[in-house]
């Protein structure tokens, strides 16, 4: 199954530990293929450059992407409004811990894959 990540689920991925998408994997029955919307490329190559943790992090983030396909968009007013234009384009449901971005596309009918701080995946019953 193909799924668009944003910077905060690959970042999580990286502090809670690659075996994050093998968890979600179980829970939906399905390989993942992640698909990273370019702006979020760019967005972690911005990060990367900072100090401390969250630069880690990116830098991280970064090394997934290398593994993943990353997909053009359209949108560059925002990258939340990238993401969730690559979506509804696509189809695809969006694996994502920022909680504003899980509303707007809730609420455009977008599927969405989020983890709990302690690491715990939700998965929609949609995908399910």
């Amino acid at each position: 199954m193909k799924i668009i990540a944003d910077s905060s689920f690959l970042m999580m991925c990286i502090d809670y530990g690659r075996a994050l998408l093998t968890v979600l994997e179980e829970k939906l029955g399905d390989k993942l293929e992640l698909v990273i919307p370019d702006v979020v490329r760019s967005e972690l190559e911005r990060m990367a450059s900072l100090k401390g943790r969250r630069g880690a992090l990116a830098i991280g983030a970064l090394k997934m992407v290398e593994e993943a396909e990353v997909m053009d968009t359209y949108n560059r007013e925002s990258v939340d409004g990238a993401i969730l234009e690559l979506a509804r384009r696509t189809g695809y449901p969006v694996a994502t811990v920022d909680k504003t971005l899980a509303k707007l596309l809730r609420a455009n009918g977008v599927r969405v894959v989020t983890v709990t701080k302690t690491g715990k995946p939700r998965v929609e019953r949609r995908l399910l």
